[in-house]
């Protein structure tokens, strides 16, 4: 189906449940295997899959076989072919953290969805129309790919979030994509936005702007926006403004670093061998 000019699947044209926003056990030792192997092979990777740059890899035709199948092979199969990169996840501990998330979703939903609505309503509306926000209802346009700012609108949850970036449409649909790691999610004590899907974005605003001027224009608009709503409250500052303590901390394993770029949920390229004090190798320097 469409949504918003977005094809999406069938599996991904879903709402929030207590059971589906965060993610499974199987794709998690996947997704830690590849890091895994990324982490003893001295490479930078991004957490959504490898991006390899030109040469990085010893043997590309390896590091193809080994992403492709961490994606195909049952996990039993994996374990015995790579079982220097297989991750060790204690069970028990994963399921524990699985109990307290769904904790966190039971209590934070009935929460907000006792919200007034008229007035959630009179103030979403006061701050778009007010600030020269347009509402649209596609993401495949050249506004909706523009720099600027956005507000994603959860009419179910009455709820918010703003944020201004780079690229509009493709943080948005970054949103939309994500699923949290049980591990961090403990740590929050609201559910971020990239817990919920698709379905549960109802309205989109935006003002564009050009790249140069998103500094101005996430400085002219910071304090107008109605917090009480958002769903970037689960940080100190208001995430994806002036805080790296983004609530999207949780989508990512330990030890890779995620960068707050003007309120985008951008992730850069982690060098992680510099990080572990790993002398490269020469051919690295090269």
């Amino acid at each position: 189906m469409k949504y918003f000019g977005v094809t999406l699947a069938s599996a991904e044209a879903t709402h929030i449940t207590r059971d589906n926003f965060f993610e499974p056990l199987d794709l998690t030792i996947r997704k830690r295997l590849l890091f895994n192997y990324a982490l003893k092979n001295r490479r930078w990777i991004k957490v959504n899959g490898f991006l390899r740059r030109p040469g990085d890899w010893i043997n590309e035709q390896e590091a193809f076989e080994v992403t492709n199948l961490a994606s195909r092979l049952p996990l039993e199969q994996l374990q015995r072919r790579y079982p220097d990169y297989y991750p060790l996840i204690n069970k028990s501990q994963w399921l524990q953290h699985r109990d307290e998330a769904q904790q966190l979703f039971d209590t934070f939903i009935p929460k907000v969805k006792r919200r007034k609505r008229a007035r959630y309503e009179d103030e979403i509306m006061e701050f778009c129309q007010d600030n020269g926000f347009q509402q649209i209802d596609s993401l495949r346009t050249h506004t909706a790919r523009s720099a600027g700012a956005y507000v994603i609108v959860l009419d179910d949850y009455l709820s918010i979030y703003f944020s201004v970036v780079p690229n509009i449409a493709t943080a948005i649909t970054a949103h939309w994509d994500a699923l949290l790691d049980l591990d961090a999610i403990t740590s929050l004590d609201a559910l971020p936005i990239d817990a919920f899907k698709p379905l549960d974005t109802t309205r989109i605003f935006v003002r564009t702007t050009e790249k140069r001027n998103l500094e101005k224009l996430k400085n002219e608009l910071t304090d107008l926006v109605p917090y009480r709503y958002t769903l970037n409250q689960s940080s100190p500052g208001l995430p994806g403004i002036n805080s790296k303590q983004e609530t999207n901390l949780a989508l990512f394993p330990k030890g890779v670093e995620v960068h707050d770029a003007m309120g985008g949920y951008e992730l850069f390229e982690y060098d992680l061998a510099r990080e572990l004090n790993i002398h490269p190798r020469k051919d690295d320097k090269k």
